[in-house]
């Protein structure tokens, strides 16, 4: 059996082709594993080390901390960074890419994937928005999980969690 055919075969049994790579539009990298070091704020985090390379959420922004003396930190900022860094203590998360890998800030823009004990995969990105802890950042309206964090977050605001009962 030549390539094109198995091809086929394996890309028919897919019930969400946009999870195939090939098919799911443009990637600026390959997907990676790294070993989160510690969380900046609620929407980005280091791996390797601390103070190693930054990594932002795609598709999120959650209220801003302050960082030095003279910025105030945004409604839910401070509880939004602790889930954050609650959440990616002791993991490690697959980086998954889209058509851009960097924001102005030189930070990798990337989908976040953590492997639960139960051995089911759960979108970062997702859970951060649907928790209440993040919108969507609508600058990013053409990334391909778009759907899938605006359902999010129209279920947080739903169900008021997070910065939805307190901020808005």
């Amino acid at each position: 059996m030549s390539v094109a055919p198995l091809l086929f075969v394996v890309l028919a049994a897919c019930h969400d082709l946009s999870a195939v790579p090939i098919l799911a539009g443009e990637h600026c990298a390959p997907a990676r594993d790294e070993d989160v070091a510690c969380t900046l704020d609620g929407d980005t985090f280091q791996v390797g080390t601390c103070g190693g390379e930054s990594v932002r959420l795609l598709g999120v922004a959650a209220p801003e901390i302050a960082h030095n003396e003279s910025e105030v930190d945004e409604c839910w900022g401070p509880e939004a960074a602790a889930w954050l860094t609650d959440r990616l203590a002791g993991q490690t998360v697959r980086l998954e890419f889209d058509a851009v890998c960097t924001d102005t800030y030189e930070r990798t823009l990337a989908y976040a994937w953590i492997l639960e004990d139960d051995g089911t995969e759960v979108l970062l990105n997702e859970e951060i928005v649907a928790e209440g802890q993040a919108r969507v950042y609508a600058d990013f309206d053409d990334i391909r999980l778009r759907d899938k964090l605006y359902a999010a977050q129209a279920a947080a605001v739903s169900a008021n969690k997070g910065l939805w009962a307190v901020c808005e």
